[in-house]
């Protein structure tokens, strides 16, 4: 019984991407999960002031990433799909630049930390730890994409799985350690830096094979260059967008302030787990359908992406209250007040994955000047509207201003696919069309007050009802045709 049903699984057009997308989603699952348990444990640890200075210590990790290696690990992924590629030289290229790059431009930030750390509103012992755990990014995001492409799943789901618990049980070590010190965020800090460091030594392992020892070949530093240089204002333009309402939030109105919406903040993160992870799984397949021009195959992959992810959305929109009043339930600091936000940033994230499935087409044309601009055009939006908002509602209006933002990005990446470099049409109306239950659903929620009414047995079960209901309404047609199929 149980194989027919496997066939007719195997027969729909997703099923490969939803394997791959599986095995990243069970580790996202993991490594989200781990995020929800180690909320209680951090906020135990550290009142509202020293969690901000911790998350706006990562916010801008990746922004270091990103400018100390200008950005030529990002085009690893492209050039795998180059015709009879030299993999091992472009890897070496890459790796020795990114390194040479970091070694300079990180002893010049170093040189002027006092002055830095004072402008971003950090303390200047934290700048050297910024600086090391950045370039560990470069290295898990050149790891992350030869593993992407090669669909090694497993592999990178198991290294990041670990990595993650790594980093929790040195940073509660660190905590633990300092909790008694004033500078509990430095126990987190130092903790996840330690496990980074171990796990660098990983990546490098399993990088090696794709590696020529000190090989720099200019060919392939002019590709990467010429790729990666212009997706770094791309890049700020996205780190912008996620991060600048938490910068500005810790400079305006302190760090409590920037805390109670990074609480906020993680909890609606959490749906871009399982888009990265649909993502992930759908990028090989896409470029295997663009190279032989098999563009009716397009539609399918993309709503059944766009439909995974609203189910996803859904749920946690529901249930995200519940899930983060467990959560705090043995936290010595009220971050309670800031979880009416969550279900706004997750509207947000789910238009963000909309505009993710036509900028793979900008990505596949190697056309990134127009990424540029897009992330641009969101970023200052992003940034002009909290720099009127947040001053006079607070930090509540970030959630806001980056669901704005996220829908310009999408309008954007929809023009520039459609209109200007005429890409293969996606099932556009139908998507949106999919996206009026997720608006009545959030309606709803906030009419009958969800919003403040966590771990209630009657409302949950309605809203377990609800997430049915939505769930029978986008996947009702698909599981007729398969039972069809059966009959």
């Amino acid at each position: 019984m149980l194989a027919p049903l496997l066939e007719r699984l195997r027969s729909f057009s997703f099923f490969d991407v939803f394997k791959h997308s599986s095995i990243y989603f069970l580790g996202t699952l993991l490594t989200q999960g781990l995020g929800i348990i180690s909320l209680p444990v951090f906020t135990y640890f550290m009142d509202e002031a020293e969690y901000g200075v911790a998350s706006i210590f990562l916010s801008y990790v990746n922004l270091v990433s990103v400018l100390l290696s200008f950005n030529l690990h990002l085009s690893i992924s492209r050039y795998f799909h180059e015709d009879k590629p030299d993999v091992k030289g472009f890897v070496s290229t890459v790796l020795s630049a990114t390194g040479l790059i970091n070694l300079a431009l990180g002893g010049l930030v170093y040189y002027f930390r006092t002055p830095i750390a004072a402008y971003i509103n950090l303390p200047a012992e934290t700048i050297i730890y910024l600086l090391l755990t950045g370039y560990i990014g470069v290295l898990y995001y050149i790891f992350f994409q030869l593993k992407r492409e090669q669909q090694k799943s497993v592999e990178l789901t198991v290294v990041n799985v670990f990595w993650q618990y790594g980093k929790f049980a040195l940073a509660a070590v660190g905590m633990y350690l300092l909790h008694e010190t004033g500078r509990v965020y430095m126990g987190k800090i130092i903790g996840e830096m330690l496990a980074g460091g171990f796990f660098a030594l990983i990546f490098i392992w399993r990088i090696w094979p794709f590696v020529r020892l000190f090989q720099l070949e200019s060919k392939h530093f002019k590709y990467a260059l010429a790729y990666g240089l212009p997706l770094i204002p791309y890049s700020i333009g996205g780190y912008l967008l996620n991060s600048f309402d938490q910068w500005l939030i810790n400079s305006e109105l302190g760090h409590a302030e920037a805390g109670l919406y990074s609480f906020a903040y993680k909890i609606g993160m959490l749906l871009l787990g399982l888009i990265t992870a649909l993502q992930n799984a759908a990028n090989p397949a896409y470029h295997r359908i663009m190279n032989e021009q098999r563009y009716e195959q397009l539609g399918p992959q993309v709503y059944s992406i766009h439909k995974l992810s609203l189910l996803g959305g859904v749920f946690l929109l529901l249930f995200a209250v519940d899930l983060a009043s467990l959560l705090l339930s043995f936290s010595k600091n009220n971050f309670q007040q800031s979880l009416y936000i969550v279900p706004i940033i997750i509207l947000g994230y789910i238009f963000y994955s909309m505009s993710l499935l036509y900028n793979r087409y900008i990505q596949y044309q190697k056309v990134n000047i127009y990424l540029t601009v897009i992330l641009l055009a969101s970023a200052l939006g992003n940034l002009g509207l909290n720099l009127y908002f947040i001053p006079l509602y607070g930090y509540q209006a970030a959630a806001y201003t980056t669901l704005v933002s996220y829908m310009i990005m999408f309008l954007l990446s929809w023009l520039v696919c459609d209109y200007w470099l005429k890409a293969p049409r996606l099932p556009l109306g139908k998507m949106l069309l999919s996206l009026l239950p997720v608006l009545g659903i959030t309606l709803l929620y906030y009419g009958l007050g969800w919003d403040q009414k966590a771990l209630e047995l009657g409302n949950m079960a309605l809203k377990l009802l609800c997430f049915a209901l939505f769930a029978a309404l986008i996947f009702g047609q698909s599981i007729q045709r398969m039972l069809q199929k059966g009959s």
